[in-house]
């Protein structure tokens, strides 16, 4: 099945949400990749280094995606090739349909760690 292409004109309020969550992570539209539906949410493949304190945008990408409730997934894609999901999620719900706050999330690691 071929992956549909989406502009931002043709995206649900939800897409438009984890689009922006993109944007601003990887310093605006003009640095993203094509982005692709993933169900409800969005896609987009990358060659970009994900690192956590110098070039640190796996730690913005994270912070953002809990400040928005956005489900952010990172997963193979080809070889030097991320592939990056985001579905837009509620504060509350079954874990299917909710996502933490970074406070939360934060708490839950250094209680189980």
């Amino acid at each position: 099945m071929a992956k549909i292409q989406l502009k931002y004109a043709d995206m649900s309020p939800s897409q438009r949400d984890c689009f922006e969550l993109l944007c601003a992570g990887f310093g605006g539209v003009h640095q993203l990749d094509k982005i692709y539906q993933c169900g409800s949410g969005i896609e987009m493949i990358t060659s970009e280094s994900l690192a956590t304190f110098d070039g640190n945008l796996l730690t913005v990408l994270v912070i953002i995606a809990h400040d928005r409730n956005i489900r952010l997934e990172i997963s193979a894609s080809a070889p030097g090739r991320l592939k990056i999901k985001l579905h837009k999620r509620k504060k509350d719900g079954a874990m299917h349909e909710r996502h933490d706050s970074i406070e939360t999330a934060i708490k839950n690691v250094r209680h189980s760690a």
